[in-house]
């Protein structure tokens, strides 16, 4: 019997963040391979898809890239045996498989998170030096960026709900897929402020709301979520 504490929210959160540890095998830390550990952290990643604070679809990312991890080091490696220059090698590999710097960032990118979260989570003491692993440089293009005058005129001739989406973009970054999550529940008129998860990585977002944002959405008319077409059909589908 384990106990989170009293507040409901806080209590689901500990627990998540500790489920595949209580949950697992519990191994002596010294004898755990690369694969006991990403099966704990996989298990720890399915209950936030559960929760709905994770996409599917990056679940499904996860485990591609940790089962070509495991692939990679061999099942029964040791954690605790694992060099900088097995970690060098693994990302050498994926150079040479002619990935995009995107994908190599992406299998980069969760690594590290396997690790960050074992150590966080009192699973591992020491982790491998995952800090000599770097991403890949991203060579950004010009985009293309709306000068003050064409947002004004965008501004002028949008509906209400457009009108609302434009702003939230400028103020918060959000696409249409944030927009089409976006529930009455997570925005807080009163300390203008909106709370809504990254759909695709759970990453909790708590931003602040310009006074143009906070107008804009109060003229916007809604059912559970901020947008919705006739019958609460939504306006954007996300995978």
């Amino acid at each position: 019997m384990y106990y989170f504490g009293s507040d409901k929210k806080e209590a689901l959160q500990k627990y998540l963040n500790q489920a595949a540890y209580l949950h697992g095998n519990q191994e002596d830390v010294q004898s755990m391979t690369i694969k006991q550990l990403c099966d704990m952290y996989l298990k720890y990643q399915f209950a936030k898809v559960q929760a709905n604070d994770l996409t599917a679809a990056h679940h499904n990312e996860q485990i591609a890239s940790l089962n070509k991890l495991i692939n990679f080091l061999r099942q029964g490696e040791k954690i605790s045996a694992i060099s900088t220059l097995d970690l060098q090698n693994y990302k050498r590999m994926l150079q040479k498989s002619a990935i995009s710097v995107y994908r190599l960032n992406l299998h980069i990118s969760i690594l590290k998170a396997l690790f960050h979260w074992a150590r966080k989570n009192d699973i591992l003491v020491n982790i491998p030096n995952i800090d000599a692993v770097s991403r890949g440089k991203i060579i950004h293009k010009g985009k293309f960026i709306f000068s003050s005058e064409q947002i004004s005129k965008l501004l002028s001739l949008a509906d209400i709900k457009m009108k609302a989406m434009i702003w939230l973009g400028l103020n918060c970054g959000f696409g249409c897929t944030d927009c089409a999550e976006l529930k009455w529940t997570d925005v807080d008129f009163t300390n203008a402020r909106v709370k809504l998860p990254r759909r695709k990585t759970g990453i909790f977002r708590n931003l602040p709301l310009w006074p143009e944002t906070v107008a804009a959405l109060k003229n916007v008319n809604g059912g559970a979520k901020v947008y919705h077409m006739a019958g609460g059909r939504i306006l954007y589908h996300s995978n």
